[in-house]
């Protein structure tokens, strides 16, 4: 086999191989290649398939290692900390928006892991600086968090009577079955944008919530423990897996980029059923218990 010489080198001396002159980054973790990358036979539909693909496998690249873990934290705190002077809500869109790039950047790389990791540390990170703002600055929340005091003295009112029409198994049963439906609907057509948006909102009406609980129970464990209601828990962690794997279908008709092997996407999905079912089983047997729990520490 002939083997190329530099010019520049002197004549004879075979050039250095690329594995002699590559001087990996120790701080690079090896990934698989992605079937998303360009050099991988991907024939993406039109042009707005192929800028999905390529802005994808920028956001892998920038994701490669631990980097992942500093965005999804500047996504979900960055928006918030930028409007809480402004007194905006803008940053519930604007973390959507930036929370649905990371996650197009880990479909492309193929690390499902880092995409649904992503999208619990955004979502964490964005709730614990949240509830923190309800309960220490209680005078900026209106701005903040549409709907959020209102959605409070609802829930007040339901912890302090044990009446609420909407904690009614006829009444919430089947808004349950519209959001998953709305979920298939919204997810594939703006690659998770709707979703991550209004996960967003819904979330921080939840944070102020929680955060006004905190502030009015003094802290009581019982508020920190069931204040983020577990079918609430059951119900987020539903729409995380279900809207990764729904962007990514629609992510690999794009990009015409093959679906990954193995099974995992399917226990995924059905893990997001389970979720479902969870809370729903949750909701309809446990919510006076948590409800008493909730008043005991409202009125101790």
């Amino acid at each position: 086999m002939e083997i190329e010489t530099d010019p520049d080198t002197p004549q004879g001396e075979a050039s250095a191989s690329p594995a002699a002159c590559a001087q990996p980054d120790p701080n690079d973790v090896e990934e698989p290649r992605s079937s998303a990358s360009p050099d991988s036979g991907a024939s993406p539909r039109g042009r707005f398939g192929a800028g999905f693909l390529q802005l994808g496998v920028r956001i892998a690249h920038a994701q490669r290692g631990w980097r992942w873990l500093p965005w999804a934290l500047a996504a979900g705190l960055l928006p918030l900390l930028v409007c809480w002077p402004l007194g905006s809500s803008a940053h519930q869109t604007v973390s959507g928006l930036a929370l649905t790039v990371l996650v197009w950047g880990a479909l492309h790389s193929g690390r499902a892991a880092v995409g649904i990791a992503t999208i619990l540390l955004a979502f964490a990170s964005h709730s614990a600086l949240a509830i923190s703002l309800a309960a220490l600055a209680p005078e900026q929340i209106a701005g903040l968090f549409p709907d959020g005091p209102a959605y409070w003295a609802k829930q007040e009112a339901w912890i302090r009577s044990g009446h609420d029409p909407e904690y009614e198994l006829a009444s919430w049963l089947p808004v349950h079955f519209q959001l998953l439906g709305a979920c298939f609907v919204l997810a594939p057509l703006t690659l998770g944008l709707a979703i991550f948006a209004r996960g967003f909102y819904e979330v921080d009406l939840m944070n102020v919530y929680v955060g006004t609980l905190l502030r009015e129970s003094g802290g009581a464990w019982g508020a920190i423990l069931v204040g983020w209601h577990p079918w609430s828990i059951c119900r987020g962690l539903c729409y995380v897996l279900l809207t990764y794997e729904l962007v990514g279908r629609v992510g690999e008709w794009l990009t015409g980029r093959s679906p990954p092997p193995g099974r995992a996407r399917t226990w995924r999905v059905a893990l997001a059923f389970g979720f479902f079912a969870a809370d729903c089983v949750i909701k309809s047997s446990c919510t006076e218990a948590v409800r008493s729990v909730l008043y005991a520490s409202l009125v101790r």
